[in-house]
């Protein structure tokens, strides 16, 4: 009796069940919900002190998303992508927030736009070419965890103006860092078949 063959993602070629139902995948999907409360209560209720219960709630379920798919080998290919997807998003979110009471917030946040572009640009053309989907590296783990910190800063902490342009202009630099390093990265990636 013959067994049915697993049907494979055309481009990841991994199994699309043992894609989808993981704890780390279901624990990016919990961060990205969470979104939208975060932006409604410090926009609209202005309970700081909870947007910022709800922050560090998906800053814990991040946390245990990677050890989780580490520890118990649960990494998969939708997960490389959900996680850095809820990561911009949570990302993008904060921003939004402060924009509202920021005077360069829109510039931080067109800045993220081009970089999560370049980027997606760069990494699709070399999954395209080599079939595989890359994790995120440690630059880009250092500039989430740097970001996110700036971000929190600026959200919740009041600091002189002065200050608050240094961390924006911070923020700016690891954005594009980030972005310089992940293009490379994704190029060299997408070239070294050619050779």
């Amino acid at each position: 009796m013959k067994h049915k063959q697993v049907e494979k993602h055309p481009v990841i070629g991994h199994p699309k069940s043992k894609d989808v139902i993981t704890v780390p995948n279901l624990l990016s999907l919990v961060r990205i919900i969470l979104i939208p409360f975060m932006i409604y209560i410090y926009l609209f209720q202005k309970d700081y002190i909870l947007a910022a219960c709800v922050l560090a709630v998906s800053y814990a379920s991040d946390l245990a998303d990677g050890i989780i798919a580490r520890k118990f080998d649960m990494v998969s290919d939708l997960g490389k992508i959900l996680d850095p997807l809820a990561d911009k998003l949570t990302q993008a979110s904060m921003l939004v927030c402060i924009s509202i009471g920021h005077k360069y917030g829109w510039a931080l946040f067109a800045l993220l736009f081009v970089k999560e572009i370049m980027t997606a640009l760069a990494g699709y053309f070399a999954v395209r070419r080599t079939g595989v989907v890359s994790g995120a590296k440690w630059y880009g783990k250092v500039c989430t965890v740097a970001l996110n910190a700036m971000f929190a800063l600026l959200l919740f902490i009041p600091i002189p103006a002065e200050a608050e342009l240094t961390v924006m202009i911070a923020c700016g630099a690891f954005m594009i860092g980030s972005m310089v390093a992940y293009v490379l990265f994704f190029t060299k990636h997408y070239t070294k078949n050619d050779k």
